[in-house]
C-alpha cells in the first residue's frame, strides 16, 4: 500500500484531473515529490491549453457591466471555465466581479481555482465573503480545497474556520496543506485542546505527519500539548 504522503498527493492529482482516485492507482509506487511535480506540470498544461480563450473572456468582462458579467459567469460559463478566466484577470477586476457572484457559486469556483494564481484576488475580497465561502466548503466536506487555500487566506480567517471544524477535519486539512509556514501560523492560533484533539484523532501514519504542525510552537506549549495526548499502545 502506498504511504500516506503518496496517497495524499494522488488525492490532489485526482482533483486536478477531475477523475476518481482509483484511476490513478498505478501511481502508488511513485514518490510524493514526483507526484507533486507531475501535478504542477499538469496544472500548468491544463491552464495553458485554455489560456487564449480565458483571456478573450476576461477582456469581455471589462466591457460588460459587472452585474451582466456575473450572470453570464454563473449561468453560462460555470465554475470550471470561470476558474480559468480568474487566472488571467487583473486582481482588482476579478475581486469586483467576485463581489457580484453568489457565495454558493464562489464555493464551487474555489474548488477549481489554483491558489498560487489567485492569491492576490483573494487578498482583496472582503473577509466576510472569504469566511462565508470557507464555511460552505467545510460544510460540504471539501477539506482538500480548504487546505490548499490556507497559504493565501488571512490567518485570522483560517483560525475562525478552524474553530468550526472537528479535530478529524483539522487533521485532514493539515495533511492536505502545501505550506508548512502557514500551518505554523495556524498552530499558534489554535487552543491547546484543539491541537491535542488533532493528535488523538490521528492514526499511526497521520500522527507522525501531524506532529510537524507543532514545530513552529513555543517549546513550552509543544511539551504541554504532547503531555496531554493519550494514545493507546503508544508511549
Amino acid at each position: 500500500m502506498a504511504d500516506l504522503r503518496t496517497r495524499v498527493e494522488i488525492t490532489k492529482l485526482a482533483r486536478e484531473l477531475d477523475v476518481d482516485e482509483a484511476e490513478l492507482g498505478y501511481l502508488s509506487d511513485a514518490s510524493p515529490a514526483d507526484l507533486r511535480e507531475l501535478r504542477r506540470v499538469t496544472c500548468a498544461a491544463l491552464f495553458s491549453r485554455h489560456e487564449a480563450r480565458a483571456k478573450l473572456l476576461a477582456s469581455a468582462n471589462g466591457i460588460l457591466p459587472l452585474a451582466v458579467s456575473a450572470k453570464i459567469s454563473e449561468r453560462a460559463l460555470g465554475p470550471g471555465l470561470c476558474a480559468r478566466v480568474a487566472g488571467v484577470m487583473e486582481p482588482e477586476a476579478a475581486a469586483r466581479l467576485a463581489g457580484q457572484l453568489s457565495p454558493a457559486f464562489l464555493a464551487d469556483l474555489a474548488a477549481r481555482l489554483d491558489p498560487t494564481r489567485v492569491g492576490p484576488i483573494v487578498a482583496q475580497l472582503p473577509g466576510a465573503t472569504v469566511l462565508d465561502v470557507a464555511q460552505r466548503l467545510l460544510a460540504a466536506g471539501d477539506l482538500v480545497t480548504l487546505a490548499r487555500f490556507v497559504a493565501v487566506v488571512d490567518p485570522a480567517i483560517v483560525a475562525q474556520v478552524a474553530e468550526r471544524a472537528t479535530s478529524t477535519e483539522l487533521l485532514k486539512m493539515t495533511l492536505y496543506s502545501e505550506d508548512d509556514a502557514a500551518l505554523g501560523v495556524l498552530a499558534q492560533r489554535l487552543p491547546e485542546a484543539t491541537l491535542v484533539g488533532m493528535l488523538e484523532a490521528a492514526d499511526d501514519e497521520e500522527y507522525d505527519v501531524a506532529l510537524e504542525l507543532l514545530r513552529g510552537l513555543d517549546a513550552g506549549i509543544r511539551e504541554r500539548v504532547l503531555a496531554q495526548v493519550r494514545r493507546p499502545g503508544r508511549a
